[in-house]
């Protein structure tokens, strides 16, 4: 009897350990959208920021952002543009009302669709955020803090 629970158990943990890498994989011919900068979906948008607002992280150690809401003639979409602390070191500011392009690549997120910025062009002004490959150009740090 105790032979038969033993391979019983070692049956379902061969299975179990088969099974969980799997689990973070798509399956074959689904398409799941990317999160994340995709270079080969950037767009230049054109609009009018309605506000600019600063993200309150709910995690520990993770900084808050900058997102602003952009108007454009079909919609008003939500534009991140990375960590406060790298937009507070750059000598650029949006208010509500300021004509923009934004050059960046559009991604789905649970609560719609959001634009990650690359770029924004206000007049001669440009605010860069990512290089051509859509690397952020911040320092990749869990936490960054005002002054780095």
């Amino acid at each position: 009897m105790y032979k038969r629970f033993l391979k019983i158990g070692l049956a379902a943990l061969l299975g179990m350990l088969l099974v969980v890498p799997a689990w973070g994989q798509a399956m074959p011919g689904s398409q799941r959208p990317k999160r994340g900068f995709n270079p080969a979906t950037t767009e230049i948008i054109s609009g009018t920021v309605e506000g600019v607002n600063r993200t309150t992280p709910k995690k520990a150690n993770v900084p808050a952002h900058v997102q602003l809401l952009l108007r454009t003639d079909r919609e008003t979409l939500t534009v991140n543009l990375g960590p406060a602390a790298y937009y507070d070191q750059q000598n650029f500011s949006l208010a509500p009302g300021d004509q923009v392009e934004v050059k960046g690549s559009k991604t789905t997120r649970p609560k719609g669709t959001m634009v990650i910025a690359a770029e924004v062009r206000k007049g001669s002004q440009v605010l860069r955020l990512r290089d051509e490959a859509g690397r952020p150009l911040w320092p990749r740090t869990r936490k960054m803090q005002p002054g780095m």
